[in-house]
């Protein structure tokens, strides 16, 4: 608190921002949408892990078995990684992580006859 009397107004104009912030993305989530909008983002990390735990005949193409095998670590990196960053508030990030699961979701797709 007393940062701002003992160095110039220069150097100190933005530090207040942080105190506002939560520290990860799992904290972020819970205040600004609340329990509601953390079990959505629980439920979005479901959805996308579901499929892999999801048995289904050898005959599947190494296509479709990429896919699959791509959900969990994709799952768990994001899971892990918002613990200490903020990966889903940046643009960059976020649209790496949602065109990897867009291609986790189109490779596991049967192929149309």
């Amino acid at each position: 608190v007393e940062l701002s009397s003992h160095y110039p107004e220069e150097i100190t104009r933005g530090w207040p921002m942080n105190f506002g912030e939560t520290h990860n993305d799992h904290l972020q989530i819970a205040s600004e949408s609340g329990v509601v909008g953390y079990l959505l983002f629980l439920v979005a990390l479901t959805v996308l892990l579901w499929p892999a735990a999801r048995v289904s005949g050898d005959a599947m193409s190494h296509e479709r078995r990429f896919g699959r095998a791509l959900r969990l670590p994709l799952t768990v990196g994001i899971f892990v990684v918002a613990l200490a960053q903020f990966p889903l508030q940046l643009a960059a990030p976020r649209v790496v992580l949602l065109c990897l699961a867009a291609v986790c979701g189109r490779l596991d797709e049967e192929a149309a006859p």
